[in-house]
């Protein structure tokens, strides 16, 4: 697949040099061929300009020699009688001094210099020769009829120019090609012995035609193009090699940096795969967490449900408590009259006092593990082991406690039955009722305490509990978020490999 690429692209380098190089040459070619345009518009436009100039110069020579027949400056007379012995009038002084023989003279002088063709087309010329040809015959219809100042065609075909101004008949022509009545020789004829036209001054009639082919500026053309390719090869051949060496130091720039991305992009994928990796892993920790907190949630809720039934049991308990209170406040002044019979019952009460020390030592650890509890709760990480600890201890105690209520019963009946067998002796047992009355009082306060911290520790445990709560939300926004995350790694993962696949593209086309 590599080898088909590589024969299938050029080398960018090489594609930039032949691209820069041909512009060169290519701009070097337009250079020439917009030199060309411009000469042989400048060469047709010098030429046009010349013959503007020639028969302009010989329209000025027909007003002189027409200013100085105006001013009789000319001897008509020997003239005129020169020309009725001549054989052909053209010989004659007289016909040079015609203003515009004079005219076409001069133009004639210039383009025998220049090598271009002199014609005077005229329609009904006295000269035959000066017939308009078809194409003269359609300038002349132009120039006569459009009013036109002068008339200027290039002829590509025929490789020639041409320029032509039209002839105005002014007032010294009228006395050869006027009104025929105003004849010198009263017989409607010139002085050169040809009829007169009848023509008004103003009027148009022929034109001066200039022709010249453009092989002398084809000639120009090509030399003006031969000088200019002298010194424009080779410095289209300069600027090649310096757009060479340019492009090629940029070529090895270019090739660097797509290493450098192709290296980078290599990196890109394994930080990716590194990091789409860790994502899932994460995302399967952030799992098994939420699955453990929920777990952790459940048993919080158990223990805090428990917590408040014995929140409520305590609360029921100090009630009873003040009831039990009451009771033995009033039963005071009766035990008085007791007191005789309840000797025999001292050791029985003796007994009932440890126990209820028992119940009280039972009470207070029971308050120490509630804290404990707490503790634990709030150090909850492990889902929950303190609690079992916890749960472990508060079952021994009741173990503990049922034991001694156990003992007790058996005492209470044997009390009962000295009791009444010891209704005497009831002064003596009064001590012992007043006894019983105060360590009641230390129980009640005692059971308070208890019914304080269990309602502290169930606002505690409902707090942990919330909390725990609160953990197992972000728990599983996270995993939630770490899924998501170990998507974007994949998706990301296909785009390193593409810009891998776009970074080896680049090598090959570049050549690096």
């Amino acid at each position: 697949m590599t080898r088909t690429l590589e024969g299938s692209h050029m080398v960018l380098g090489t594609k930039i040099v032949l691209i820069a190089v041909g512009s060169v040459f290519v701009t070097a070619a337009a250079g020439l061929l917009i030199q060309r345009s411009v000469i042989l518009r400048q060469g047709i436009e010098l030429t046009r300009d010349t013959m503007r100039v020639a028969i302009l110069s010989a329209e000025n020579t027909r007003k002189s020699v027409s200013a100085m027949r105006s001013s009789r400056m000319f001897d008509d007379a020997r003239l005129e009688a020169e020309i009725a012995g001549a054989s052909n009038y053209k010989n004659t002084l007289i016909y040079k001094t015609v203003p515009v023989v004079a005219a076409w003279e001069s133009i004639a002088e210039v383009a025998g210099k220049e090598n271009y063709e002199f014609r005077v087309p005229a329609q009904n010329p006295r000269n035959p020769s000066n017939a308009p040809r078809p194409d003269e015959a359609r300038i002349l219809s132009l120039l006569e009829k459009g009013k036109l100042p002068e008339y200027f065609e290039v002829d590509e075909k025929a490789n020639e120019i041409l320029y032509a101004r039209p002839i105005l008949l002014s007032t010294d022509c009228m006395s050869c090609h006027g009104d025929p009545s105003q004849s010198r020789t009263k017989d409607g004829k010139d002085i050169l012995g040809f009829r007169m036209e009848g023509w008004h001054a103003g009027d148009r009639h022929g034109m001066f035609l200039l022709r010249s082919k453009l092989n002398r500026v084809d000639a120009m053309v090509k030399a003006g193009m031969s000088q200019t390719a002298v010194w424009l090869l080779p410095l289209s051949l300069c600027v090649g090699l310096g757009v060479y060496f340019l492009i090629s130091r940029i070529s090895n720039s270019l090739r660097v940096l797509v290493k450098s991305i192709s290296e980078s992009s290599t990196h890109v994928t394994s930080a990716v795969a590194q990091i789409s990796a860790s994502s899932q892993t994460l995302a399967e920790g952030a799992t098994e967490q939420a699955a453990s907190l929920e777990e952790t949630s459940s048993a919080s809720q158990q223990i805090t449900s428990m917590t408040r039934k014995n929140a409520d049991n305590s609360r029921l308990a100090a009630e009873e408590m003040d009831k039990v209170n009451l009771r033995v406040k009033d039963s005071n002044a009766t035990v008085a009259e007791m007191v005789d019979s309840m000797n025999d019952i001292k050791s029985s009460s003796d007994k009932i006092a440890r126990i209820i020390k028992v119940i009280d030592d039972i009470a207070f650890q029971t308050n120490i593990l509630a804290l404990n509890a707490a503790v634990e709760a709030a150090r909850a990480g492990e889902a929950g082991a303190g609690f079992a600890v916890v749960a472990d201890e508060v079952r021994s105690l009741a173990q503990r406690s049922a034991q001694a209520a156990k003992d007790t019963a058996p005492l209470i009946e044997e009390s009962r039955e000295k009791s009444n067998a010891g209704s005497l002796k009831l002064e003596q047992i009064a001590v012992r009722i007043h006894a019983i009355t105060e360590s009641t009082s230390r129980v009640k306060m005692l059971v308070d305490e208890v019914n304080l911290g269990s309602q502290q520790q169930a606002r505690g445990i409902e707090q942990v509990s919330k909390a725990i709560q609160q953990m197992e939300l972000v728990t599983q926004r996270s995993a939630a978020t770490s899924e998501e995350s170990a998507a974007t790694s994949e998706e990301l993962a296909v785009e390193a490999e593409s810009m891998n696949g776009v970074a080896r593209q680049l090598q090959l086309v570049v050549g690096a």
